[in-house]
């Protein structure tokens, strides 16, 4: 499988956003990459700083980022398997949410180490993206 790859500017530096699925229930997952040049390897892919929910077809549109190329997809993301935190209106975590398969579980107050590298489902817009990259 092999996904698009996008450059994007921020105030803090270029970084490559590489469109690894689109949920049914998410929409476009992420991986996002903070890199001098556009990440080509298996390891380079791999080594994502972080994933999560962003729409890239919008931000391209709007001329937020622009397509670069496309890079092969890495297997964890061809699982279909996300992970999310659900907050209080306080901001403090209750417990985690696992899609798997299109399927939500509620209520998990511990991963397993596998759930653990499974990517995270935080929806975010362009300006919530360039906060996260540049708060490292």
């Amino acid at each position: 499988m092999v996904g698009e790859m996008f450059e994007m500017e921020t105030a803090c530096g270029r970084i490559f956003l590489h469109h690894v699925s689109k949920s049914a229930t998410f929409g476009d997952v992420v991986a996002v990459h903070r890199r001098d040049r556009v990440p080509m390897t298996a390891d380079e892919l791999n080594a994502e700083t972080f994933a999560l929910l962003f729409p890239i077809g919008a931000a391209k549109r709007r001329g937020i980022c622009r397509k670069v190329g496309t890079a092969a997809v890495p297997p964890k993301f061809e699982l279909n398997r996300l992970r999310y935190p659900f907050h209080d209106r306080h901001g403090r975590m209750l417990y985690w949410v696992l899609v798997e398969n299109g399927q939500e579980r509620r209520g998990i107050a511990k991963l397993t180490p596998e759930q653990i590298s499974y990517p995270i489902a935080v929806a975010v817009n362009d300006t919530a993206l360039q906060d996260l990259v540049c708060a490292g």
